[in-house]
């Protein structure tokens, strides 16, 4: 796993402000808005990043996946003409820093179905229920 981004929550905007580098997108103005008008599979946040002040454009999508200990995780597409093919993160609270969250990429699997199952396996844990839990094959490990 590589953290390639973080954000600040805005809980009055319900907006994640940040950067995002080492994907050809590098900026410290990078954002993720709350999709205005949500229906059915729309996502949602836009993931927006601004080269020029207020000139965002879109590189990526958001959605909410489930929690970890209570905090939310959203998980994330990001797709560009510069990049040859999308890229699936995670945004996760990083414990230490209230309020603060890691963009997180890993290598993709072919074992995964979705993007909550897809950032799952990036944790090395599993989605039931809208959770991500400890995966068996963790639990197992040193006994």
């Amino acid at each position: 796993m590589m953290i390639i981004g973080g954000f600040e929550y805005d809980s009055g905007t319900d907006t994640y402000k940040g950067g995002i580098q080492g994907i050809g997108a590098d900026t410290s103005f990078a954002y993720l808005r709350p999709e205005l008008v949500p229906s059915g599979n729309a996502p949602d946040y836009r993931l927006e990043i601004e080269r020029y002040a207020n000139c965002p454009f879109q590189i990526g999508v958001a959605w909410k996946c489930g929690t970890i200990e209570c905090e939310p995780v959203l998980g994330v597409c990001i797709d560009m003409p510069a990049l040859p093919q999308r890229i699936y993160a995670a945004v996760l609270s990083k414990r230490e820093y209230k309020g603060w969250f890691d963009l997180i990429w890993t290598r993709p699997t072919p074992l995964a179905r979705s993007l909550a199952e897809e950032t799952a396996l990036a944790l090395g844990m599993a989605y039931l229920n809208d959770t991500f839990v400890p995966h068996r094959s963790r639990l197992t490990q040193g006994d």
